[in-house]
């Protein structure tokens, strides 16, 4: 399960038939690629950022990846204007 914290940080975490939490299977590994270090669970969960990319491995197989999504919109009047720069 993943459940928002805060508008920065979630909690990704394992259940059982019943919904409730168990301990993270021993042979699961998130990895945040963007620093490319393991992360360390916290109380039995992972806490993930807006941050970085996530991937989380079982048995050392990818099973799926969580990629950042936060953006900045630029609001303003009319006579605002704007570009975009391409590197």
């Amino acid at each position: 399960m993943i459940e928002r914290i805060n508008s920065n940080i979630a909690r990704l975490y394992f259940v059982n038939n019943q919904n409730v939490q168990i301990p993270i299977p021993a042979n699961i590994v998130l990895r945040d690629v963007t620093s490319n270090e393991d992360e360390a669970p916290y109380r039995n969960e992972y806490l993930i950022s807006w941050v970085s990319n996530y991937i989380l491995f079982r048995n050392g197989v990818a099973v799926f990846a969580l990629e950042n999504q936060k953006q900045q919109a630029i609001k303003g009047g009319s006579d605002l204007e704007t570009d975009l720069i391409q590197q």
